[in-house]
C-alpha cells in the first residue's frame, strides 16, 4: 500500500498548480493572438481603403482642400500580417 505524507501532497499540489496555470495561460495567449490577427487585418484593410483620400492631388478641392498634407508612408498596407 502506498503511503504518502503531508510534503508528498504538497509537492503534488505545486506540480498540478504549475501545469494548470501555464496551459491557461498559453490558452488565452492563443485567443488574443487570434484577435490581433483579425483586427491588423482590418486596419491593414481600412488603410488601402484611405489611400485614395490622401493621394497627392495637384488641384485644390472645395471638399479635400489643396490635397497638401505632407509625405505619408504606406508601407504598413505591405507588411505581411504575422
Amino acid at each position: 500500500m502506498f503511503r504518502f505524507t503531508i510534503r508528498d501532497v504538497l509537492w503534488l499540489t505545486v506540480v498540478v498548480a504549475m501545469g494548470l496555470g501555464w496551459w491557461v495561460e498559453r490558452k488565452r495567449l492563443a485567443e488574443n493572438l487570434a484577435v490581433t490577427r483579425i483586427h491588423a487585418s482590418d486596419l491593414q484593410q481600412n488603410l488601402l481603403g484611405a489611400q485614395w483620400l490622401y493621394a497627392p492631388r495637384t488641384h485644390s478641392s472645395p471638399f479635400f482642400g489643396s490635397g497638401e498634407w505632407g509625405e505619408i508612408n504606406w508601407r504598413l498596407t505591405e507588411q505581411p500580417i504575422p
